[in-house]
């Protein structure tokens, strides 16, 4: 992670020179260690934009109904 945006993305590169982010990767989870922190969005000069899982979690709570109401 070398960036990130106190409402809803980070910003990624890889460690290894050898490893390349690239825009068909869109929509793919990115984990740290084993838990996922985000989807990635899209790729500029090889740094990737992640969506931030934390976002995505309470973005997607207001279109849930909860039924025990």
């Amino acid at each position: 992670i070398i960036g990130i945006d106190s409402t809803k993305t980070l910003k990624i590169k890889t460690i290894n020179y050898r490893d390349h982010l690239m825009q068909g990767l869109s929509g793919s989870p990115i984990y740290n260690d084993s838990e996922v922190v985000g989807i990635l969005t899209h790729v500029i000069d090889e740094t990737g934009v992640v969506i931030r899982q934390d976002y995505l979690h309470n973005l997607l709570k207001t279109f849930i109904v909860d039924e025990k109401m």
